[in-house]
């Protein structure tokens, strides 16, 4: 299944496959007819996002270590620090989870990190920021601009890049761009995976996937209602910036076509390319939202993380690496 009017781009890459698979996961997800998200209270709904992350995502990795530690940076925060024993940290990736600004946690995203900590022998930095209805978004921004300027400073010298999936991605974002242009921070890379990049728009992904494809448009305004985003649009309309910070680093956008918000997606990275970003897109066209966590179920999304992968791996002998 392709997303119409999807035209071929200079820097993209399409990994094919999977429809059925997703058919079938889809199917039985709609067959056992379980409580939507926007029908829980919100501690249910965090129980239950957590628990789809884990039993989709990758399994079990073995060789690093994960610690949380404690920071005020200036508020309190919490990070999750994997990273391989006895190696010298030549590289630091920062992790920021989605979940609509009100559910999701680092915890839930260990394995995804684990995997990406021992096969890029790197560490690895997951955000526990603050969510909504309890927080704003507001304080949720400014805990990951607070993990970024952290890792730069724990991890001096180390290569630096920033991926974000969904709310995290629209987080990340504006968080890269205030440690790039406030704080000099030097950020190599940045992923940002089916971000939200329009809040409230109407397109038609929106309506097309509103239903039937896992992230459905119900649960996306329950969340973004708790999140009270209507009072932060500033904050997190991207396609209305027009001017970036000099030293924005390459970025890697990551476009499952059947997913709601594929659309804004896409013209996310049209408009940042305009702007002066340069941008590469990765096409999952038989995925849906949420499949950075469902490597446990397709080969399509382990050659995702492994394109992510080396996207964000330093080059070697001196060679720039094709991106």
């Amino acid at each position: 299944m392709t997303h119409p009017n999807v035209v071929p781009a200079p820097q993209r890459r399409d990994i094919a496959g999977g429809a059925l698979l997703v058919d079938r996961l889809l199917a039985g997800i709609n067959k056992r007819q379980r409580m939507p998200l926007h029908q829980m209270d919100i501690r249910d709904a965090r129980n239950a996002y957590a628990d789809a992350c884990v039993q989709l995502d990758v399994g079990a990795v073995e060789g690093v270590r994960t610690q949380v530690l404690s920071v005020v940076a200036p508020d309190a925060l919490e990070l999750r620090v994997t990273q391989p024993p006895a190696v010298d940290v030549t590289q630091v990736l920062v992790w920021v989870h989605g979940g609509g600004f009100c559910v999701g946690n680092a915890a839930s995203t260990d394995l995804l990190c684990r995997w990406f900590s021992a096969h890029l022998q790197c560490a690895v930095v997951s955000v526990d920021y603050r969510l909504a209805p309890e927080h704003s978004v507001r304080q949720a921004l400014d805990d990951v601009i607070a993990a970024i300027t952290w890792a730069a400073r724990e991890f001096p010298g180390a290569r630096l890049d920033v991926l974000g999936d969904s709310a995290g991605a629209a987080l990340a974002l504006p968080a890269v761009a205030h440690c790039v242009s406030e704080a000099g921070v030097c950020v190599e890379g940045l992923v940002l995976c089916y971000p939200l990049a329009a809040p409230g728009a109407v397109t038609a992904s929106r309506e097309r996937y509103a239903q039937g494809h896992y992230l459905t448009m119900a649960d996306v305004e329950w969340m973004h209602g708790l999140a009270l985003l209507d009072e932060c649009d500033a904050l997190l309309q991207p396609l209305q910036r027009f001017h970036w910070p000099q030293g924005m680093p390459t970025s890697l956008v990551v476009l499952p076509h059947r997913d709601p918000l594929f659309d804004e997606g896409q013209a996310l990275v049209h408009h940042l390319r305009a702007t002066g970003c340069v941008v590469s897109e990765l096409h999952m066209p038989d995925f849906i939202h949420g499949c950075l966590h469902m490597g446990g179920l397709f080969p399509q999304v382990r050659g995702m993380h492994e394109h992510i992968a080396n996207f964000v791996r330093p080059p070697t002998g001196g060679e720039e690496l094709n991106k």
